[in-house]
This record gives C-alpha cells, sequence and structure tokens, in this order.
C-alpha cells in the first residue's frame, strides 16, 4: 500500500517540509509523490531522490471547486456526481 505526499513547488524546487515527509514515508514503505506546480526535471529527481516511487504533477489550469459548491465536494454537481 502507498502511501502520497503532496509536495508544493516553491521558487528551490519542493518544499521541505513535504521532502521530510517523504523521507520518513520512504524509509517504511512505498511512497507517491503528488507535486503541486511547474516541475522542472530537477525538481522531480529531487524527490526521487528523497524516496518517492513514483511522482504524479498537477498543474494549475484553474481552481477547484469549493466544498459545498455545485461540482465540489459535497455539493451537487451537474454531470459530475458532485464530489469524489
Amino acid at each position: 500500500m502507498a502511501t502520497w505526499v503532496f509536495a508544493e513547488a516553491t521558487e528551490r524546487g519542493p518544499g521541505e517540509p513535504a521532502l521530510e515527509v517523504l523521507s520518513e514515508v520512504a524509509a517504511h514503505g512505498d511512497a507517491v509523490a503528488v507535486y503541486l506546480g511547474e516541475a522542472s526535471n530537477d525538481a522531480l529527481a529531487v524527490l526521487g531522490a528523497y524516496g518517492a516511487s513514483t511522482v504524479y504533477n498537477l498543474t494549475g489550469g484553474g481552481d477547484l471547486p469549493a466544498a459545498g459548491a455545485p461540482g465540489g465536494p459535497g455539493g451537487r454537481g451537474g454531470g459530475g456526481g458532485g464530489g469524489f
């Protein structure tokens, strides 16, 4: 079973708190990183060096709907079922 760690992009790459968590998780099992923001090859390599077996990169393009909003978690969505 994998543990997912979310890492926010900073000017210098992945944020230090996420790298600390990623390292700890990887020491105990399979660690998957979700990198939030524009990723360079160097940033992705850092996540791997800290133990991520897989890295998913999510970039902006729009805001996620707020909880309770139509189409958001807990909301009454049109077409999407209203949540996760």
